[in-house]
């Protein structure tokens, strides 16, 4: 396995398998099988050090909110932007390996000994996604359920305005198929997401349509 990005199609699909067989015991990122709930609990004693939560977001958090054809390929986590330095400070002595990135864009790291990468995002910091201003900033990870010490994953509303925040095909897609699986919260969660910006009310309302049509097909 030489990186995240590398596992090969076998290797996706087995872990794809594990990670449903086993959907009714993860209560918890920790309890992810296999590599990937190495890296959480990696994660885990490096926020323990620091004293500090986060919430995890991206494929796991995809899949936890019933995208369970969801392939999970890396962890995506958002931690407190005042802290950021110091967590990957910390990392760097315990495992991880911080990857060189374009300026301006989030932080990352390599967990060493699985070779799969944490992507960072920094709550409550600049209101930049992938390079791009966005109308508000990523939440600080403590109005997303973070405890100090352990990582959590974000609750669902949190992470359905995350991608639609995102703009990329890939994020518009996951968020189409979380409304699917969660059909009965749609307006609760469109009010979330009216509440924090105009902007992702009305491409909430576009998502939202095209979930409804591929439920009535």
């Amino acid at each position: 396995m030489q990186t995240s990005l590398a596992f090969d199609l076998v290797e996706q699909i087995e872990l794809a398998d594990q990670i449903l067989a086993g959907r009714e015991d993860v209560l918890e990122p920790r309890d992810l099988p296999g590599p990937f709930g190495t890296v959480v609990r990696a994660v885990e004693s490096v926020l323990l050090v620091c004293d500090m939560g986060a919430v995890l977001g991206g494929d796991c958090a995809v899949w936890k909110y019933g995208y369970v054809a969801r392939i999970i390929r890396e962890i995506a986590i958002v931690l407190s932007a005042e802290r950021l330095d110091e967590f990957i400070r910390i990392a760097s002595d315990s495992g991880f390996d911080e990857l060189p990135t374009r300026l301006g864009r989030r932080p990352k790291l390599l967990h060493r000994d699985t070779q799969i990468r944490v992507d960072i995002f920094a709550g409550g910091g600049s209101s930049v996604v992938a390079g791009k201003p966005v109308p508000t900033r990523i939440p600080h990870p403590g109005k997303m359920a973070a405890q100090p010490g352990r990582l959590r994953y974000m609750d669902l509303p949190s992470l359905i305005v995350l991608k639609l925040t995102a703009g990329h095909s890939q994020d518009d897609a996951d968020a189409i198929e979380l409304l699917r699986a969660n059909s009965e919260k749609m307006s609760s969660l469109r009010e979330f997401a009216a509440n924090i910006h105009s902007d992702y009310a009305a491409k909430f309302d576009v998502l939202a349509q095209l979930a409804r049509e591929q439920i009535d097909h």
